[in-house]
């Protein structure tokens, strides 16, 4: 479902939930709002329904923004640098969900200041396009989803994709397969590795780190995923799914509890009562689930 941004702040407003007339209950987080705000104007919003909710009002959450503003060249640049990451995981590990690649050696590579890469960082995991692998350093790991929308690239590279739109796609296919080097997308601020001045001319690229509290989440929804992995096989590809949307959200720097809340109520008692969720609630929000009647 796609509205207005300006329908949702419009809304009645209490603690990160607005309440949308015609809609119901949307969950916004302090990164959405930026996000917003950094596009101008009142851009259009993805919704998502948050199913599983106890609560007789729909609920969704936000899962992007399309752009009405005029600065289309920032907005452009973004994604450039976003798909360019995707390919880069993509071609690193062969386009093998299980095979990890090197966050660190992509953005040295592309020499993106600290803010563009965690731009590209953060909008993968959100849109569940790829995963933290905890194993052997920063590494990522492509999902299923995120494999797709690159061979559906490749395949159809003047078309858009679900997350890119069509400009995008053939600027990005049609650069890395004449050159799989670093693309120069142009000086744009605006990512997870660190600019370092060392000299008067002389800059330096300093090799990121995953944070600390990152890679603990990484490790606790990991363990999730294989509580998942024993459900039988017609309740494990709906629980994936869902254990995926709490993931994109625990790792935001603001995560808005209310949103994992909402997903979390829709997973099966044996994988809300596991000790790794208990300690994901703990280490990300400093409190218990919620209790379940």
């Amino acid at each position: 479902m796609r509205i207005d941004w300006i329908q949702v702040v419009n809304g009645k407003q209490e603690d990160g939930t607005y309440l949308v007339d015609g809609i119901g209950e949307v969950f916004v987080n302090p990164r959405d709002i930026e996000e917003a705000e950094e596009l101008g104007g009142s851009p259009l919003v993805d919704l998502r329904e948050a199913s599983g909710n106890p609560s007789t009002m729909p609920q969704y959450v936000i899962m992007g923004f399309i752009p009405r503003s005029a600065d289309a060249q920032l907005v452009a640049q973004r994604d450039n640098r976003r798909l360019i990451a995707l390919r880069k995981i993509y071609d690193e590990s062969g386009g093998d969900p299980q095979k990890p690649a090197s966050w660190s050696k992509i953005i040295d590579e592309q020499k993106w200041s600290r803010e563009d890469a965690n731009d590209a960082f953060f909008f993968l995991i959100e849109r569940g396009l790829m995963k933290i692998h905890t194993a052997g350093g920063p590494n990522v790991v492509l999902t299923r989803q995120g494999a797709d929308e690159i061979e559906n690239a490749i395949r159809h590279p003047n078309q858009p994709t679900h997350f890119f739109n069509a400009m995008t796609v053939q600027y990005i296919t049609n650069n890395m397969d004449n050159s799989n080097r670093s693309i120069n997308i142009s000086d744009v601020t605006g990512s997870a590795i660190g600019l370092l001045q060392t000299g008067n001319d002389n800059t330096g690229y300093a090799n990121q780190q995953i944070n600390p509290r990152i890679e603990e989440i990484a490790a606790l929804m990991e363990s999730i995923r294989q509580a998942v992995s024993a459900l039988p096989e017609d309740e494990r590809i709906a629980n994936s799914k869902l254990v995926d949307i709490i993931e994109a959200e625990v790792v935001k720097p603001s995560p808005v509890k209310s949103v994992v809340d909402a997903i979390y109520y829709a997973l099966p008692s044996i994988i809300k009562a596991a000790p790794e969720m208990i300690g994901l609630y703990l280490k990300v929000f400093n409190e218990s689930p919620p209790s379940i009647i």
